[in-house]
């Protein structure tokens, strides 16, 4: 990806730097009746950094070793990067190899901020470019550590931040209206046609 020129007290940083990959692992089948929060990648959304379905599910149902994870991690799907399965947690729980927990540096990187740009066509682009597999797709972990990502002071991350959650209100406001006037069309337009073909209008 190219790099341009950056605002005064912004650096680029490799991720590695700034958000590690934790790679802390846990057993699951050696708890069998402990229930988990388990995340597996159909459970994230697409480009919207939604969990979607999702229960705690025993230990003996869960096969093999997964990541942990806690509200410091941000979630990143290595599989079909392009699909860009990004997902930032408010508990504790285990995920799915296929899925990386990056940990923030604290007073260096927020985690708002960093999942907000890994959904950014920046790193689509890059991860599009870079993943290997036909039928299944990834990011090698060395590629996902050597992604550069623009790193503002605290200050301006935070106010990023801030900005966009309130631009995404306002699209999910728009959308909202846009799905109650369709449903309003739907019901209008075949009233609307009875009383023309009743001579009515």
């Amino acid at each position: 990806m190219e790099r341009i020129d950056l605002p005064e007290g912004w650096e680029w940083r490799e991720l590695e730097r700034v958000a590690p990959i934790d790679l802390d692992t846990v057993k699951p089948q050696n708890n069998p009746d402990e229930l988990f929060n388990y995340i597996a990648l159909e459970n994230l959304e697409s480009e919207t950094g939604r969990l979607l379905s999702f229960k705690q599910t025993p230990g003996r149902l869960i096969k093999s070793n997964k990541f942990k994870f806690d509200n410091r991690h941000v979630l990143l799907g290595k599989l079909r990067p392009y699909l860009i399965k990004v997902f930032i947690p408010e508990f504790e729980g285990i995920c799915s190899t296929d899925i990386l927990p990056l940990l923030p540096v604290p007073n260096a990187l927020l985690r708002e901020y960093l999942g907000y740009y890994l959904r950014s066509e920046n790193f689509k682009s890059y991860s599009t470019l870079l993943m290997e597999g036909t039928k299944m797709p990834r990011l090698r972990t060395g590629d996902i550590e050597a992604f550069t990502i623009p790193v503002p002071p605290l200050v301006e991350q935070r106010r990023i931040v801030v900005r966009i959650e309130e631009l995404v209100k306002k699209v999910e406001e728009a959308k909202k209206l846009l799905h109650e006037a369709q449903e309003e069309i739907t019901i209008f337009i075949p009233a609307l046609l009875s009383k023309a073909f009743r001579g009515e209008l």
